[in-house]
């Protein structure tokens, strides 16, 4: 059962990435909603930052929250605090981000 869910996941996780190409058309709103949905529900992994083609951000987040995970018992989960705040912090970053990716795409 659980590698059944965690496939359902995956092709969730696959669908939304790819809804514009599967679609042809996304709307502004379509990619706010879709954005924040994933900084919602897998936001500790980055996974908006790399969805709003912001790598570097989604590499930074997995890996204070890996170092969060493997600290925790050493530093009292201070690394982990970072972790929340960088996160907090993506989602009101997130419109800028989409302003900027579809600039440079109409450009």
């Amino acid at each position: 059962m659980d590698a059944f869910m965690f496939f359902l996941l995956c092709l969730m996780v696959f669908t939304i990435f790819n809804w514009k190409r599967i679609t042809g058309f996304c709307s502004k709103y379509q990619t706010h909603i879709k954005a924040y949905l994933l900084w919602f529900l897998l936001g500790g992994l980055g996974i908006h930052a790399f969805y709003c083609n912001k790598t570097n951000w989604g590499l930074f987040t997995l890996l204070t929250y890996v170092l969060g995970l493997c600290f925790l018992l050493f530093d009292g989960g201070v690394m982990l605090c970072l972790h929340c705040l960088n996160v907090l912090t993506q989602a009101f970053l997130i419109p800028s981000w989409i302003k900027q990716d579809n600039e440079k795409g109409m450009g």
